[in-house]
Formats: C-alpha cells, sequence, structure tokens
C-alpha cells in the first residue's frame, strides 16, 4: 500500500548556545539517513532506502518520520483516530529527552547526534470483510549500543466499528490462549533451531528465553494481526510479531509466528467463527 510521509523536526531554540564547537562544520546540514547506526538485522529495520529523509543541523535535537496508509483521510474516523493515537503514544516526550540529551552533551562536551524516530503503520489482514489488521513498526536510536524496534498491533471489527482484543474472539479465551501459546513456544523453538544451528539444544531453548517469554502468557496474547487467507474475505488465523528481546536476545532480531485458524477455531465465539476459514498465508517478508 503507498505511504506518505510526515516528517517533524524538533528544534532547539538557544541550547547550541553553550556548546564548545562554533565551527561552521558543526552547523553544516546532515541527512538522518547518513548518520551511523549499530548494526542491525535486516529483520529489525523497515526503513525504506530514499525514503523520508529528514534534514537536520546542529541546532536540531530530534527527527520524527511517520509513515501512515495513503488512504488515512478516507477511514472511519474513530478507526483513523486510533491509529493516530498509537503514533502519538510514541512520539510524545520523545523531542524533549533529546533536548535535553542534547543539553547534557553540551555540558559534558559530548559529541551529540539527533536522536532519531522513524514510525511505519501498515494494514494487513484479509482483503475483504469484517476483521481489519494494521501493524505498526518503531525505530528510535538515542544513544546506546543498538537502535531500538518495536512492533506495535491494532485489530478492528467494521461491523463493531471497535478495537478487538485477544478475548473478544473467544468463547472460551482460556482454552483458546493455551492452543495458541503452545503452538507458538513449538514454532519459536524451530525458528531458533534453523538460527542457532547446533548451538543450543532444545532445553537450553526452553529454559532461556521461550518459557521466561511465556511466564505470564496474556502479556503475549494480543501481539497478532489477523492473517490473510486463501478466501479474500476470510481470516486465515493469527500471525504474531515478536521484537528484539521479546522472545530472545537483541541479536537475534524479530520472530513472527503463524497460528492457523484450526488451532483455535472451536473457542471462538458464534459472531467470529465465519471470519475465520481457508489456508492461512504467511507475511512474504517482514515489514
Amino acid at each position: 500500500m503507498r505511504q506518505y510521509s510526515i516528517l517533524l523536526i524538533a528544534a532547539l531554540a538557544g541550547v547550541t548556545a553553550g556548546c564548545a564547537d562554533n565551527s561552521d562544520s558543526a552547523n553544516e546540514p546532515v541527512r538522518v539517513s547518513e548518520i551511523e547506526r549499530p548494526e542491525t538485522s535486516t529483520a529489525t529495520a523497515f526503513s525504506q532506502d530514499g525514503g523520508g529523509i529528514a534534514i537536520v543541523n546542529g541546532n536540531e535535537a530530534a527527527s520524527i518520520d511517520i509513515d501512515m496508509p495513503a488512504d488515512l483521510a478516507e477511514f472511519d474516523p474513530k478507526l483513523a483516530d486510533t491509529l493516530r493515537a498509537r503514533v502519538n503514544e510514541l512520539t510524545e516526550g520523545f523531542a524533549e529527552s533529546a533536548e535535553q540529551d542534547m543539553r547534557d552533551a553540551a555540558e559534558k562536551n559530548f559529541t551529540f547526534r539527533p536522536n532519531t524516530l522513524e514510525i511505519s503503520w501498515v494494514e494487513t489482514g484479509p482483503e475483504s470483510g469484517p476483521l481489519q489488521s494494521f501493524l505498526g513498526t518503531s525505530y528510535s536510536y538515542q544513544g546506546g549500543a543498538h537502535p531500538t524496534f518495536s512492533y506495535q498491533m491494532l485489530n478492528w471489527d467494521t461491523d463493531a466499528n471497535r478495537e478487538l482484543g485477544f478475548e473478544d474472539l473467544f468463547e472460551d479465551a482460556d482454552s483458546a490462549r493455551t492452543a495458541v501459546i503452545e503452538t507458538l513456544k513449538s514454532s519459536l523453538i524451530e525458528q531458533k533451531r534453523e538460527r542457532f544451528a547446533d548451538d543450543f539444544t532444545e532445553e537450553d531453548i526452553l529454559d532461556s528465553w521461550i518459557e521466561p517469554a511465556f511466564e505470564a502468557p496474556e502479556t503475549k496474547q494480543d501481539r497478532f494481526t489477523f492473517a490473510t487467507s486463501s478466501d479474500p474475505a476470510k481470516s486465515g488465523g493469527l500471525i504474531y510479531h515478536f521484537g528484539p528481546y521479546e522472545v530472545g536476545s537483541y541479536a537475534e532480531g524479530a520472530y513472527t509466528v503463524g497460528v492457523p485458524a484450526s488451532i483455535f477455531a472451536a473457542f471462538l465465539k458464534p459472531a467470529y467463527s465465519d471470519n475465520f476459514g481457508g489456508e492461512m498465508q504467511m507475511p512474504k517478508e517482514d515489514l
């Protein structure tokens, strides 16, 4: 889906007065896309080459790059407002924090480079029918060893015009959660084996990452979007999205796990049982 880009630059008035470096080079424009960042796996970087480039200079503390669905203005106002609110949750305080970092750097005579925040929301899920999904990705760098990457999800019932959570879908949410979590664990073990080769046993993987991640399964149950299906009007299941640190180390990157509808169909509320079916289709690539 075509995206549009909003660029917001947080400027600092008078902050650089305390900086020691007054040379012309300190105020030369710098492209955010060219700012040196720690190495990240391709699975955790969603920025597109040549897209969303903000220009910042020595007087500015942060850049915020937001991509939203191009047809956002055509969405139901309640849905559009909910998506905008999700963006605001991430942007609030970011510029202020960057300004403080800049002041601290000036006081301690450290090199400061603008903090960056990139947010992208794309529509996923069935092509038609009442189940709609949106997957958000955010990338931020505020110094430190590596950038931060995370997923956000929004699932929507267009008939009821409201957000859907895991428990909204099921008559027996406890049984559905147990079935889904077991499927997630099995798939994650398989994916980790592929990434680690023979470096770790299944017991190591379970004890070190999987079991700790699911100690409170209710915290993971809503990390899904609706899967597409061979039937365009239905969802083939739930696609779970886990960013770095959620089910493994940062170096492992992100994990995407599909749970076919057949795993949980018996526990669905009657109102949603007809909205699932067909063969589940996994995303072609990480967003």
